[in-house]
């Protein structure tokens, strides 16, 4: 059976680092900073509204020469998210991530955000699954 996105959050937690829309860009680079990450999921009350990453600096922010300090990230955010469910399998998520050349995909169960999955936390999973199976094999081929 593939291994879905769910034992992935199982094993790294279901936290995820969240800005609301009127924060201002400067404050949002801060926190990502501070926390070494590269994308904050933006959320009006409970309600997933966007997300904001590097990528969003980079293209909207220093491209367009806009002032960090007086641009709201709900000006500048990506709001057309794609999302995974729980029962995505890793491979499903790997193909997504490659051929949509994104980083951070929020995980959803209907409307509630359940957690959030990086590339990093797919090649990690891919490669713990790939040296367990070696392992298995190498076991049976030694018995």
């Amino acid at each position: 059976m593939k291994q879905q996105v769910r034992t992935i959050l199982e094993d790294k937690g279901s936290h995820v680092e969240t800005i609301g829309p009127e924060a201002t860009v400067a404050d949002a680079v801060r926190r990502m900073n501070e926390l070494r990450i590269g994308s904050l999921l933006v959320l009006e009350g409970e309600r997933v509204v966007g997300m904001f990453t590097e990528r969003d600096v980079l293209t909207r922010i220093v491209s367009d020469r806009r002032d960090p300090d007086g641009t709201f990230i709900r000006d500048v955010m990506t709001s057309t998210l794609i999302t995974l469910v729980p029962t995505n399998t890793v491979e499903e998520a790997l193909t997504i991530v490659n051929e949509k050349r994104i980083r951070h995909l929020p995980v959803m169960n209907g409307d509630q955000l359940v957690g959030m999955i990086s590339i990093g936390d797919l090649t990690r999973s891919l490669i713990r699954h790939q040296q367990a199976e070696i392992q298995d094999l190498v076991g049976y081929i030694k018995s």
